[in-house]
């Protein structure tokens, strides 16, 4: 009996906490360019840039193009 309600109660909590994760990846603003970057691969930029600085700086540093040939590094 005691082993119902327990289940009862932890069904109940893993409800809630779907619901809670349901909500922060669809209807909460803040959190919304997130789950495109899950489904989709991509953020905006000033999303990237607010929430992953570093990131941002370290993928800027990568794109820049580097000077090639003798005498040049």
């Amino acid at each position: 009996e005691n082993a119902g309600g327990l289940h009862d109660v932890l069904a109940l909590l893993a409800v809630l906490v779907w619901v809670g994760h349901v909500y922060m990846a669809m209807a909460n603003p803040s959190t919304r360019e997130s789950l495109r970057g899950i489904t989709l691969g991509w953020v905006k930029r000033e999303w990237a840039q607010e929430h992953y600085e570093k990131w941002v700086e370290e993928t800027d540093r990568q794109a820049q193009p580097r000077a090639s040939g003798p005498g040049q590094s």
